[in-house]
């Protein structure tokens, strides 16, 4: 007689939990950055937090909370960007006066 089979062990229904666990986990960060759009469009459209509060639902305190954590992101992306202008700007300051060095000597040897 042979043995019954089953296709779940225990280590099989702990991975599933710990993939459900990731999935939940998952859908509440998607809900937070949900939120935190809804929070920011209408931010920049220049409503209150308190306007806010009363369109969305939210409590104030979880609009405010939301509203730093933009800042932040907003901060990090700025500094991010102005590092690369700047490298960008000095590069090509550089490029500008290798050719003006070359044009120079091109014209010295006329």
């Amino acid at each position: 007689m042979r043995k019954r089979q089953t296709l779940t062990t225990p280590q099989t229904f702990f991975d599933f939990l710990k993939y459900e666990a990731n999935f939940t986990n998952y859908a509440e960060k998607d809900k937070i950055n949900f939120r935190r759009k809804r929070v920011n469009e209408l931010r920049l459209r220049g409503y209150t937090n308190d306007e806010i509060r009363k369109k969305t639902g939210f409590s104030l305190s979880t609009i405010e909370k939301d509203l730093h954590e933009i800042r932040k992101l907003e901060k990090t992306w700025f500094e991010k960007e102005s590092i690369n202008d700047f490298c960008s700007s000095l590069h090509n300051s550089i490029i500008l006066c290798d050719n003006a060095i070359e044009h120079l000597q091109i014209l010295q040897y006329e």
